[in-house]
């Protein structure tokens, strides 16, 4: 732990970057095979602001699989790093943050949130008003 001290200080002096972090890999990884999906029927997946963590990582899944289709409102977004460890200065000047873990090879990039095909014009919290308009979408054909 020393070392990585003397050499942020000795970066902070003179004032260089001690170290530089690729966001995310620029070919994700591409499905070879088309997932099976034994439902017949369209799967409409509600979203809003609040999916995130697991909520994103079920949507990376799903959104694999064909007539799979987003309605809502955008997702929260989060990094491709799922888990990482603080470690406070002895100077307690600061608190470092240390990615432990990492997504690799998924299709959304880093801190990229999910925009649904049909965004929901008002507060998602209405079930009434969000069941009305999705009939509507499916009478119209556009879902």
């Amino acid at each position: 732990m020393l070392s990585v001290i003397y050499k942020m200080e000795n970066a902070l002096k003179q004032k260089e970057t001690l170290i530089s972090i690729k966001e995310h890999d620029s070919n994700p990884m591409k499905i070879s095979k088309e997932p099976y999906n034994p439902i017949k029927g369209k799967v409409i997946i509600i979203t809003d602001g609040r999916c995130g963590s697991s909520c994103l990582a079920f949507l990376d899944e799903a959104t694999n699989i064909p007539n799979i289709i987003l309605v809502g409102k955008t997702t929260h977004a989060n990094s491709i790093y799922t888990a990482y460890r603080k470690e406070t200065l002895s100077s307690e000047f600061a608190i470092l943050g240390f990615p432990m873990m990492s997504t690799i090879n998924r299709k959304r990039l880093s801190n990229q949130p999910y925009v649904p095909t049909y965004i929901f014009p008002d507060d998602i919290n209405y079930t009434g008003k969000l069941k009305k308009w999705i009939i509507q979408l499916h009478r119209l054909d556009k879902i």
